[in-house]
């Protein structure tokens, strides 16, 4: 008998962006700084923004 999947609090989706290579470059150094990979940081960034602004609860 197969068990029916829990289903997933925090399911992601890909999403490409396209950025300068300076910017890349950058975003590269702050994460290596901050001990996080590039996508984490810019979630996090991207997260606190949208909460500032009041998208995001």
């Amino acid at each position: 008998m197969v068990r029916p999947s829990k289903p997933k609090k925090d399911v992601k989706v890909v999403t490409a962006i396209r950025l300068k290579p300076a910017t890349k470059a950058a975003l590269k150094k702050a994460a290596e700084a901050d001990g996080r990979s590039m996508m984490n940081l810019m979630e996090r960034l991207l997260e606190d923004w949208l909460r500032e602004k009041g998208f995001l609860k």
